[in-house]
């Protein structure tokens, strides 16, 4: 009983995380595929050394709960790409900001050109 709480409070707070905080998916994945290489070289040191199965239940576990964290992250909402008020230079200004600043909000320019005085 204690051990299905502690798993699903982990789930929800990981799932809240993921969906408020942007990048939080990122850290997600890393654990994920630090998760994945663990299983896999335990699933190698099985093969030759008898391992207790429940060494392979707790990395699993993690794994559900990290997995439904990236799961949950899908389903965050962009900003509106179009303003309702304001007039058409407004919108337009808007539609630009948001399509140029990226998943982690900085401004790239596309081509940088330097004038040089002839």
């Amino acid at each position: 009983m204690k051990r299905t709480l502690i798993f699903l409070i982990s789930l929800i707070v990981v799932a809240f995380l993921s969906y408020r905080i942007e990048s939080f998916e990122f850290l997600l994945i890393a654990i994920i595929l630090l998760l994945l290489v663990f299983l896999i070289l335990l699933e190698i040191i099985s093969i030759f050394k008898t391992i207790n199965p429940k060494r392979f239940k707790t990395p699993l576990l993690m794994l559900a709960v990290c997995l439904a964290g990236v799961l949950a992250s899908l389903l965050r909402t962009y900003d509106e790409a179009i303003l309702e008020d304001g007039n058409s230079s407004e919108k337009l200004k808007y539609a630009y900001e948001t399509d140029q600043n990226g998943y982690f909000g900085r401004t790239v320019p596309l081509i940088s050109v330097q004038t040089v005085p002839l």
